[in-house]
């Protein structure tokens, strides 16, 4: 196949020039003028350097936890393709390689179909500083779930929703004080138009009500089901309208009543959130 051949020609280019190991086997090499680190599932690309040991153990931790929560279970096996990451030092590099706004932080590309996998890459600007770590494993985040979804592509408010909600940032916090605001002035998209929303607005601020919406409805569900239970839903939805799913696996009458739950649940939990702030201070 063209793809498999494709992602071939990429291995057969590489020249190992030594190893190193830490908690994850990794070896390091240069290989079209970048320092690569590789390791059992991922391929670390940068011009200056190698990547950090322990960014590594952290991404192969994410991967294998993320799949113990989401697939029910690790695949048993290492991914292939790995996956490749892109560090670019400035944002106009990251521009030149992706074609993308310098003002992004990072984007993923994923090629699916035929039940698996044939492509997974990510582009993270290198300047990000304290904003790196989080934002690469928001971003391995949707690569993972490409495993749960081999077929087709991940709703876009189940991809962004479990990739936020599995954030621990400062970002988290302020989208969700964005989400709040929202609520009060019902500026929020109601569940249906969420949930068959193929992209999120270009506008920022109503943009990062989308995911902070996706990331709370994802944290409410859970509260109700297993995370295996909350993908198979997504998968249902396919095929069954969204108000019929959710009746069959969380229960709902209907999509009105699934929002009134959801709307308390995220205002009481905004709620004892502040409590227990001001407690602890």
């Amino acid at each position: 196949m063209k793809k498999a051949h494709r992602l071939a020609m990429i291995v057969a280019c590489m020249t190992p020039l030594w190893a190193s190991s830490a908690e994850w086997s990794v070896r390091k090499y240069q290989s079209g003028g970048c320092n690569v680190s590789e390791s059992i599932s991922f391929r670390i690309f940068q011009k200056e350097g190698f990547a950090d040991a322990a960014l590594i153990d952290q991404l192969e931790s994410h991967r294998a936890s993320l799949q113990v929560k989401w697939l029910g279970g690790g695949t048993g096996r290492s991914w292939d393709p790995k996956c490749d990451i892109h560090i670019h030092a400035t944002p106009e590099e990251f521009q030149q390689a992706t074609k993308r706004s310098p003002d992004m932080l990072a984007s993923t590309l994923l090629e699916i179909g035929e039940g698996r996998v044939w492509r997974r890459q990510v582009a993270i600007r290198g300047d990000i500083q304290k904003n790196f770590t989080p934002v690469i494993l928001h971003e391995v985040t949707h690569v993972v779930l490409a495993d749960v979804f081999r077929d087709f592509q991940v709703p876009r408010w189940l991809d962004e929703g479990i990739a936020v909600a599995e954030e621990q940032s400062d970002r988290r916090a302020n989208i969700n004080r964005q989400l709040l605001e929202a609520v009060e002035v019902s500026r929020h998209s109601d569940l249906i138009e969420l949930m068959t929303m193929a992209q999120f607005p270009v506008d920022r601020t109503r943009s990062d009500v989308m995911y902070a919406q996706s990331a709370s409805l994802v944290e409410f569900l859970l509260t109700k089901k297993s995370p295996v239970a909350l993908v198979s839903f997504a998968k249902a939805c396919r095929h069954l309208s969204v108000e019929e799913s959710l009746r069959r696996h969380f229960g709902f009458n209907n999509a009105q009543e699934a929002e009134r739950a959801w709307l308390e649940w995220t205002i009481n939990t905004a709620e004892s959130s502040e409590t227990a702030v001001v407690v602890n201070q």
